[in-house]
């Protein structure tokens, strides 16, 4: 799986596609805020919906959008809640809401198809990620902390 589009990718919609922001990676013409959220997404997916706890879901909106690269999917204003997904078509979310409510308890899990290669992506975002490790199943996974300093599990996909 490539993390650029394909060469000479530039057309007249590419400005819808990848926004307006400044150029990204040099001599390449492709722009960069929506193609970096791209490269991020293309290399994660939720494994299961879950409900996350958080001081201020505004900000952490923010983050898990910027970060993560995350879409809101759901809007719920009466609970305070919103769900992000990579896409509206994902049947998996995570849903952020004020920390007084009760959670599962369960540490959000991310599933990467390159371990390495999202770290690197998610260091180069300002994301404060741990080292790889390796559990009893050979399986390479590590952990991320969010604004509120929840851990969120990224690991090799299944």
């Amino acid at each position: 799986m490539s993390l650029f589009p394909p060469e000479g990718y530039q057309n007249s919609e590419s400005s819808q596609i990848f926004g307006d922001g400044p150029e990204f990676v040099g001599a390449r013409n492709y722009r960069n805020h929506a193609w970096r959220v791209n490269a991020v997404t293309s290399l994660l997916r939720i494994a299961d919906s879950l409900y996350v706890g958080v001081v201020d879901v505004a900000a952490a909106s923010a983050w898990y959008i910027d970060k993560l690269g995350l879409r809101q999917v759901v809007l719920d204003n009466e609970e305070g809640c919103v769900a992000l997904a990579f896409s509206k078509k994902d049947m998996t979310a995570i849903t952020l809401g004020p920390r007084s409510r009760p959670a599962d308890g369960a540490t959000p899990m991310l599933y990467a198809s390159n371990v390495e290669r999202a770290r690197e992506k998610l260091i180069s975002r300002g994301v404060c990620v741990g080292p790889i490790k390796e559990d009893r199943q050979g399986t390479h996974y590590f952990v991320i902390r969010d604004l509120d300093g929840n851990p969120i599990e990224i690991t090799k996909e299944p």
